[in-house]
């Protein structure tokens, strides 16, 4: 079944097949991703590396279908590299063992810098922190 774009609906007579990738043991797999900015702020560096931390500690998903079942990809490490407007380079080496992930290369305080400043960005309130309106008075 395949997905008409200008309805929306079910297509008839198109067909297409999926399956799972099945682990095959000593393969490598490479995923690169890009986020270009043209000044990245401190929030958007630390929001895409807790997406690289999610993704190696097999936290979410690549693909479809991660919700029946299908599984989730794990990582055994990363390379990040953040290039500011001014030319200048900085370069992580994360390795993940069990649940951590190790910083083998650059400075890990500022990786906790930029995930401190997403976190302080966030515009989704704290649900315990709201308190109820006061009702008017009849």
């Amino acid at each position: 079944m395949a997905i008409d774009r200008f309805t929306g609906g079910a297509l008839d007579k198109a067909l297409f097949d999926e399956s799972p990738a099945r682990p095959v043991p000593g393969a490598r797999a490479a995923v690169q991703f890009e986020l270009r900015l043209d000044e990245p702020t401190d929030g958007e560096a630390g929001v895409l590396l807790l997406a690289v931390r999610d993704l190696l500690l097999g936290d979410i998903s690549l693909g479809g279908e991660g919700a029946v079942g299908r599984g989730v990809v794990r990582g055994d490490g990363a390379t990040v590299a953040l290039r500011r407007a001014d030319g200048a380079v900085a370069e992580w080496a994360l390795t993940r063992k069990d649940t951590v992930l190790i910083c083998e290369k650059g400075d890990a305080k500022v990786i906790d810098g930029f995930v401190q400043a997403a976190q302080a960005a966030s515009t989704v309130p704290n649900p315990g922190s709201r308190r109820p309106k006061d009702r008017p008075q009849a």
